[in-house]
């Protein structure tokens, strides 16, 4: 059983060639694939080749919950990948000129400036 962070929950059952994925609108402490109040259930039909390849992927792991990692870690993917085309754009550079001559080039120079704290800590250890 997954939980997505809306509180929705899944179930992810292969079998077959076959994934389902329910959807319960409630929770419902019986994590069992079967057909359960209030699920609405998705079936997709893969090849026994990505089959026989999920079962090798998924080793020790019920098949279930690595096809579910699977198509989470993919949603969470796509949501960035969208996100990042969302922003494109927001980064002004007139906005950000310690930034001219590049990120790392910023980077370097705040490393290279002296850090009271460190010192100071340097010096409290030498005790």
């Amino acid at each position: 059983m997954l939980t997505s962070s809306k509180g929705e929950h899944f179930c992810v059952c292969f079998s077959s060639g076959v994934i389902m994925l329910e959807y319960f609108r409630e929770y419902v402490r019986d994590s069992s694939c079967e057909s359960n109040y209030g699920a609405a259930m998705t079936t997709i039909k893969i090849s026994d080749e990505l089959a026989r390849e999920l079962d090798l992927q998924a080793g020790l792991k019920p098949r279930s919950a690595y096809a579910a990692e699977v198509l989470w870690n993919e949603v969470r993917r796509n949501r960035q990948r969208q996100s990042l085309r969302d922003s494109a754009g927001a980064w002004k550079t007139e906005d950000h000129p310690e930034l001219a001559e590049g990120g790392a080039a910023y980077v370097e120079k705040i490393r290279s400036e002296p850090d009271p704290r460190y010192e100071t800590a340097l010096k409290s250890n030498n005790r």
